[in-house]
């Protein structure tokens, strides 16, 4: 099944990688009927460490957004 979602151009910012990666993960759960509390853990690779930490607060942010939940540290 082919996804609106996968026919956005990712964005060259970190944050709004994450963002659309986080919409399509909600759009593909939901066509199953399930929610973010439904996965136990994702993995992330990531090419530049520092870019990650510069846009740790703004990930934390958007996880919580589309997951309804409270990260705590």
């Amino acid at each position: 099944m082919w996804l609106e979602c996968a026919r956005t151009v990712a964005a060259r910012d970190f944050a709004a990688q994450v963002r659309q990666a986080l919409l399509n993960i909600v759009e593909i759960l939901g066509q199953a009927k399930a929610k973010p509390e439904h996965i136990a853990r994702m993995t992330w690779y990531v090419l530049d460490k520092s870019e990650y930490m510069a846009a740790a607060k703004e990930m934390v942010r958007l996880i919580e957004r589309s997951s309804g939940d409270t990260i705590r540290p």
